[in-house]
């Protein structure tokens, strides 16, 4: 899927170690010497190998540093690192490194470099009294339990417990934050900023001393004995350690803060420096006073309230920090590093349970000042919040919606864990909106309470009390497909019968009981792409096409199913593109390795043990040695996240309706309509709240695959061919949630973003990042002003139209805007300069530059003369799609013209006073305009058939075989006509 993979920390400037020895010590063990010729003076030694590989111990100068010394916070792009600090000697130092490595062979990636450690700063003792000004703009949110009738709303997310973001793995990335270990406090977004040039994450810890790493990703030990709660919302995660400790934290998308606790009365907060040297603590006392101190001075026993905000640091970034607490600290203890006298440690002894946040969300700040009255009176106003809505702590959240004008009212009703304190401090309850939901619906965020706690997904909004409701407009469901037009038909001459022919005998050379990638639509993938221009077909060739799709169409959901994958490699394929001579002989030779794989494959999350179905494995899964055999017991027992489920299942789900259009043969859908209602339930148990949409993998990871949208619009049709009215209303409610996402994306980085990473604006993020792992690191600023990856991720390989229509409908002006912006990109820069560096960079700018042509093909106020030039312009760069869409397999074969085709279609369809819509029980062969009226002849399958259309005014006139047919026009333009017999329908208007 890809990242942004951006630093602004120049890796370059590190002193790297290149002079090592390496000898093999016993089976898969390696140890790696050098003598390394340095200055006197303090250093962090930073060392990275790939994760399957273990360090087991490190000298320096012949003394083992204890395991317990490793920081793993120290980036490397796309990756971790950990270091350890060192004094070395002036002249040679002896370095050892003793790594496990589980191939018996050394780690070819690996690296050590040498920096300085942070500079020494000094202390001097301070003390101020701030009064607060309580006339200021700020009021406390009112407690408002309302209660909402529900009585014609529909359960939706959250009326069953799921794991959301929160499935197959732990740690977890949150609102401004993430935990990637737990007791982990992280921002790795942080890295991406343009004014953080530092080498390692801004993170702390709140994991008692000595305890181990516990989480799903190295360098953590694991998570086996951890006590472990989950549902969409939040997590409450917990380990046992010493002799009869407790320990675990909680924390929720509904709520910036993290509880932790602590069953030995002592909770530390360490690894600070990391986070920033902070040289002040801000203290309510009585009335409108407040002490700032440095932390050293820090008086529990006259707090006035139960919070204190730590804050100044010395450099970029200040990023406050947040302590609410239960009851006072007996006493603290204030640690700092001996190299660099930097605040390291915080003690609260006394305290078994804390709040910790950072109230300001992803903002960051330069250094502050205490004498900054402004900041001062904002941290006291958000303090005061959270300090009373922590106690309020919301851990679920149900859904109900209701459909009305063609949109959605959801109404959220939360749960809480309720928090005594010490100061009798009353919890407040608030129920938030999704974040994403805030960028998406615009100015209508107005009508709720702003929380001022902007996250990575948009800002933070809600009511207080406990429910909240919110509106989104349902997407363009239906594709359009053009008539052609007898008098002028430009369309039908780009697809000549003699390439038609050539195209399927290549891809009907393939048998149809092997797939060339392992999802359960591939078997007739370029079947139905080609489907979408029947109309403009040779009737031999379309003919042909049908008894392919009919031929095919029942084994892509047939649960048992399986079928041969040659496993391919897939850069090599991006790399080298095989035409169509060198796919035959590819597939033929003796040497490729094949898979007996399954369509359909059960999954069932370790957490919650919800089940659902896939249809799709990775391919990097078998290159990577993960999946073996692909056995139905193998992946069945797989606890680790799979990626691009969303993708799979989104690309079949569109191939299945487009074949039924194609065929009119629902029976398949219809026979196996429970398994595909499984298969799209994964967009149900792994729902984010805070995206409003499932992730490209099972434990979310990243918002979102573009090629998933196809699965929304089209099993709202699927349910709708198969009379699920029930599965229909859940379809359109999820549709609107993931459309809503796809806004959130386009708008954040134009209107959100900038703000907080100190940047004009740009087009357009790629997606949103849960960031619980290095390598997922980065919500991050560009060099310059576009990221046209943004607009390729809208679709990816689906090139759904029906997105592109509902961003118009609804979000135009962004549109195209983001749209103008990458059409300038790739009018000024170089094609190779794009494309540098990136194996798939001509396809992905392919792929941005069909996004920018199906918008103007389908824009009703482009011309001719608009299109074409965009078409001659991306034909002159070579990124006009022809006879490969994206990676050289052979179902991905295209007709030479069959994109042109279709952009040309589009763009004669806004000529015409009428388009198909949808149809059902019946087969189309022939559609055409015919100067001034459409004729479209039908084959009906079934006893009943539905066709809807399009029409831009009330037709005088419809016929079927020469007999009136009654119609009426419903949603101002949709004319839908129920029909009984086989012949010709003629529409006159």
């Amino acid at each position: 899927m890809g990242s942004d993979r951006f630093f602004y920390y120049d890796f370059s400037s590190e002193n790297v170690i290149d002079d090592w020895t390496s000898h093999r010590l016993n089976d898969g063990v390696f140890l790696y010497e050098t003598l390394y010729n340095s200055t006197s003076g303090n250093y962090s030694v930073l060392f990275f190998c790939a994760p399957w590989y273990r360090v087991s111990e490190i000298k320096v100068n012949d003394i083992v540093v204890p395991p317990t010394e490793y920081d793993y916070s120290y980036v490397w792009p796309n990756q971790l690192r950990f270091g350890i600090q060192v004094s070395l000697r002036e002249g040679m130092n002896k370095l050892e490194f003793k790594v496990n490595t589980p191939g018996g062979e050394p780690d070819p990636s690996a690296t050590v470099a040498l920096i300085p450690i942070l500079s020494h700063v000094g202390f001097s003792s301070y003390e101020k009294r701030f009064v607060y000004e309580s006339d200021c703009d700020f009021s406390m949110p009112t407690d408002n339990h309302s209660s909402v009738d529900l009585t014609e709303f529909s359960e939706g997310i959250g009326n069953q417990r799921i794991p959301g973001r929160f499935g197959f793995s732990l740690g977890d990335g949150l609102l401004d934050c993430a935990m990637p270990f737990l007791g982990n406090i992280d921002k790795m977004y942080l890295c991406g900023h343009p004014d953080y040039h530092k080498p390692f994450r801004w993170n702390y810890y709140s994991l008692p001393a000595g305890a181990p790493l516990c989480g799903t990703e190295p360098p953590a030990v694991g998570i086996e004995g951890n006590t472990i709660e989950v549902n969409h919302l939040s997590v409450t995660w917990g380990m046992s350690y010493g002799k009869d400790a407790e320990f675990r934290c909680t924390y929720s998308l509904a709520s910036p803060g993290i509880i932790t606790e602590d069953s030995s009365g002592t909770i530390c907060l360490s690894g600070l420096e990391h986070a920033g040297n902070y040289r002040y603590c801000l203290q309510p006392r009585t009335g409108n006073e407040y002490a700032i101190t440095p932390p050293e001075q820090f008086r529990p026993e006259d707090l006035a309230e139960n919070w204190i905000l730590l804050f100044g640091c010395t450099e970029f970034p200040d990023v406050p920090i947040m302590v609410v607490f239960q009851n006072p600290p007996q006493r603290i203890r204030v640690t700092r590093n001996p190299l660099s006298n930097r605040l390291s440690q915080i003690t609260f002894e006394g305290c078994s349970l804390i709040i910790s946040a950072t109230p300001f969300g992803i903002e960051s700040f330069q250094p502050l000042q205490p004498d900054d009255s402004d900041f001062l009176r904002r941290a006291i106003d958000r303090c005061r919040l959270w300090s009373r809505a922590f106690l309020a702590y919301p851990t679920n959240c149900k859904e109900y919606y209701k459909e009305e004008d063609n949109n959605i009212t959801i109404v959220q009703q939360f749960s809480y864990r309720r928090i005594q304190d010490h100061w009798e401090t009353e919890p407040l309850e608030l129920a938030p909106i999704p974040p994403a939901a805030a960028l998406a619906i615009g100015k209508d965020k107005q009508q709720y309470e702003d929380f001022s706690f902007p996250t990575k997904y948009g800002g933070f909004y809600g009511t207080a009390g406990n429910s909240s409701s919110y509106r989104l407009p349902v997407p363009v469901v239906y594709r359009r497909f053009p008539l052609r037009d007898i008098a002028n038909d430009h369309v039908s001459p780009l697809l000549p019968a003699k390439e038609l022919k050539e195209h399927l005998e290549f891809v009907n050379a393939f048998p149809a009981t092997m797939q060339s990638y392992p999802y359960a639509g591939a078997i007739v993938e370029s079947y139905a792409w080609l489907s979408t221009l029947m109309f403009f077909i040779d009737p031999k060739n379309a003919e042909e096409l049908r008894l392919q799709i009919l031929g095919r169409l029942p084994g892509v959901c047939d649960r048992e199913r399986y079928y041969d994958y040659p496993v391919i490699n897939h850069g090599e394929f991006m790399r080298n593109k095989p035409g169509m001579e060198e796919l035959r002989h590819i597939y033929a030779d003796p040497s490729m390795k094949h898979r007996k794989l399954w369509n359909w494959y059960k999954r069932t999350e370790p957490f919650t043990f919800v089940s659902y179905d896939i249809c799709y494995l990775n391919v990097t899964l078998f290159s990577s040695g993960i999946i073996r055999d692909g056995t139905r017991p193998e992946i069945e027992n797989l606890q680790i996240p799979l990626i691009e489920n969303d993708w799979g299942l989104g690309l079949t789900l569109y191939y299945l309706y487009l074949c039924i259009l194609a065929t009119g043969d629902n029976r398949p859908v219809r026979e196996n309509w429970e398994l595909i209602k499984s298969a799209y339930s994964y967009f149900e148990i792994l729902h984010d709240w805070a995206c409003m949409g499932t992730g490209y993998s099972d434990n979310a990871i990243s918002w979102v695959e573009g090629a998933n949208y196809g699965a929304f619009t089209s099993f709202i049709n699927l349910a709708e061919i198969v009379g699920d009215q029930q599965a229909v209303s859940k379809g359109r409610y999820l549709a609107a949630k993931q459309f809503a996402l796809r806004v959130a994306i386009l708008k954040s980085s134009d209107e959100y973003f900038p703000e907080y990473f100190n940047r004009p604006p740009w087009y357009t993020t790629k997606f949103f990042h849960e960031e619980s792992h290095p390598s997922r690191a980065f919500q991050n600023a560009p060099e310059g002003t576009s990221k046209h990856e943004g607009i390729y991720n809208l679709t990816t390989e689906g090139l759904y139209p029906e997105l592109f229509e509902s961003l118009r409908k609804y979000e135009s002006e962004s549109l195209a805007a983001a749209m103008e912006s990458v059409r300038q990109e790739l009018e000024d820069r170089p094609f190779e300069r794009l494309a540098a560096g990136d194996k798939a960079g001509p396809w992905i700018l392919e792929q941005c530059n069909s996004s920018i042509l199906i918008d103007e093909a389908l824009n009703p106020e482009s011309d001719d003369q608009n299109l074409n030039s965009e078409i001659e312009a991306a034909e002159k760069r070579s990124m006009l799609l022809r006879d490969w869409r994206g990676i050289h397999i052979y179902s991905r074969h295209l007709p030479p013209g069959y994109f042109k085709a279709q952009l040309l279609a589009w763009q004669e369809m806004k000529k015409h006073p009428i388009h198909l819509l949808h149809w059902q029980g019946v087969q189309i062969t022939r559609a055409d305009w015919c100067v001034d009226h459409a004729e479209i002849d039908i084959k009906m399958i079934g006893a009943h058939g539905k066709l809807l259309l399009h029409a831009n005014k009330t037709p005088r006139k419809i016929s079927l075989n020469s007999i009136q047919l009654p119609h009426a026009m419903q949603n101002d333009y949709e004319l839908l006509l129920d029909i009984g017999e086989s012949g010709t329908i003629m529409v006159i208007l």
